[in-house]
């Protein structure tokens, strides 16, 4: 999940959906995930890093249903213990290890055939958005591919609101809702080209998509290890009452996405 430089991070939202064994925190959900897989055009044996790789679920999907050998990192403990666990009910032993792609990641250059996150490049801040990218481009092998399935602020939005909503959501969730710097789709092309990726293709995501995908059999004990956290969670009374207070603070932003449309970019290295 998500990284920040800023001194303000503190994702106690996060670490709460790291208890409960959230999936899909992002754009479209399940849907979001497929159409991130498809713009990987993903090969048996190739060799993926996800950034910011949360519960572990799309990486138990991609392991299993892909046959690819992914591997994953996060900026939090509490994602990872639960990732662990995952890959573990799942039968897997894809290595997990915890870094800040905003600092720098521990693999060597041109390691990856493919990098990808979902719902973490886009609420980083500018120098940090520049050296994840520059990170990416650094550990991708040339012609490989970046695909990032991210939430960026609508072309006009006035640089006010966008503090306003930030500063908002650092309060109530820890962290910022999208970009500190107010940057729209071309923006974050721009910063991608900068970073030695070529931007092949934006796709238009629907933000709020929760449309079924077909489930696999493969990933049975993935669901599973879900549902074992969400029990778990029902059953502690102090969890039940993080529940209720972020329900109310996700309802008081409701409004905040007409700001914000989700894109699927789309990158090689060249």
């Amino acid at each position: 999940m998500p990284a920040n430089g800023s001194s303000s991070f503190d994702p106690h939202y996060l670490k709460y959906l790291a208890g409960i064994g959230s999936t899909n925190l992002h754009a479209a959900a399940a849907v979001g995930t497929e159409r991130l897989r498809s713009a990987l055009k993903l090969q048996p044996g190739q060799r993926l890093l996800e950034i910011g790789c949360g519960t572990g679920s799309t990486m138990v999907k991609f392991a299993l249903e892909s046959a690819v050998n992914v591997d994953g990192v996060d900026v939090l403990e509490q994602m990872l213990r639960v990732a662990r666990l995952r890959l573990r009910f799942s039968r897997l032993k894809n290595p997990l290890v915890r870094a800040d792609a905003t600092v720098g990641l521990p693999f060597r250059d041109e390691t990856y055939d493919a990098v990808f996150s979902e719902s973490v490049l886009g609420i980083q801040p500018t120098a940090s958005a520049d050296t994840f990218l520059h990170e990416v481009s650094r550990v991708l092998k040339v012609g490989g591919r970046f695909v990032a399935n991210e939430g960026v602020w609508k072309v006009g939005t006035p640089k006010e609101t966008v503090a306003a909503i930030n500063q908002s959501c650092i309060e109530d969730f820890g962290f910022a809702f999208a970009s500190s710097a107010g940057w729209s789709t071309e923006d974050w092309a721009v910063r991608m080209s900068r970073a030695g990726l070529t931007v092949v293709r934006i796709e238009e995501l629907d933000l709020h998509a929760s449309g079924e995908v077909p489930r696999s059999s493969t990933g049975y004990f993935s669901r599973l290890a879900t549902v074992a956290f969400r029990v778990k969670a029902t059953l502690n009374p102090r969890m039940l009452g993080r529940r209720h207070h972020y329900q109310k603070l996700l309802e008081k932003h409701r409004e905040d996405h007409r700001h914000i449309e989700a894109k699927l970019f789309v990158a090689t290295k060249t």
